[in-house]
């Protein structure tokens, strides 16, 4: 039998949450890929491409199956499995500040790295969002228009290295134990759940333009993928939103 911990509220809260968030997406968002995070520790000075053997160790403790939610904030991990909610934790914030701006009845812009919550109006109209060019990030290649709403992006060009030319990033497929290999370059999720957003994301990067695409139409999920050939594709639950394609200057062609 595993170790027994015993979490806080909030704790056992978002834990709960990031178990359902993976069970809906099939594990292509898991939060006991930790293991994997600290093998190919990318985003550190460590960064380096593990052995095959080493990976697969690493997979024999990954699987949200392996964490058991026993109730009274308690958790059992099986499986020598760890928990790293990395994966949603700046959506979790970016939800609770999105809460204490709107109990005060206030407006506002929230901005932790890729979530973006837009509260209430700005100053009466919608704010809008750029989504980001994965080849240069200071630039957009679409805006979206919102209000009370959060979005998230995840992409290949946020934390990653290089290695005999090809680029590693630290989005892992909990399948295989190496960064998704799906032919995307970046996934932006609209939801007025940051915490739901920030998982989707990363489900949506491992899935791939295909599963990605059916899992949001089954599911009424806002998103938007740019792939590595340079399509942008948006679903159908994007329409709710003003969208503005910008990209076709910098070589994107939107795939309406």
């Amino acid at each position: 039998d595993g170790a027994e911990i015993t979490l806080s509220d909030e704790g056992a809260k978002l834990l709960s949450l990031a178990l359902d968030l993976s069970a809906a997406t099939n594990g292509a968002y898991d939060p006991t890929v930790a293991p994997l995070t600290d093998l190919w520790g990318i985003g550190t000075d460590n960064a380096r491409v593990p052995a095959q053997s080493e990976i697969d160790e690493a997979l024999t403790h990954v699987g949200y199956q392996n964490v058991k939610l026993l109730g009274n904030n308690q958790v059992q991990l099986l499986n020598g499995a760890q928990v790293d909610l990395g994966g949603i934790a700046k959506g979790y914030a970016a939800d609770l500040c999105a809460d204490i701006l709107k109990s005060a009845d206030a407006d506002g812009l929230l901005v932790l790295g890729g979530n973006i919550y837009a509260v209430g109006t700005n100053e009466g109209k919608d704010w809008n969002i750029g989504i980001a060019d994965p080849d240069d990030n200071t630039d957009s290649i679409a805006v979206v228009s919102l209000r009370d709403g959060s979005v998230v992006t995840s992409g290949d060009y946020e934390r990653f290295f290089e290695k005999d030319g090809k680029r590693y990033h630290h989005i892992f497929d909990p399948a295989t134990g190496y960064p998704a290999d799906s032919g995307l370059r970046g996934v932006t999720v609209i939801d007025s759940c940051s915490t739901k957003a920030d998982a989707l994301t990363t489900a949506l990067f491992v899935m791939g333009l295909d599963k990605g695409m059916k899992f949001c139409e089954e599911n009424e999920i806002a998103a938007v993928f740019i792939t590595s050939d340079k399509q942008v594709y948006t679903t159908s639950k994007t329409g709710d939103y003003a969208f503005e394609f910008l990209g076709e200057k910098k070589g994107y062609n939107y795939a309406e």
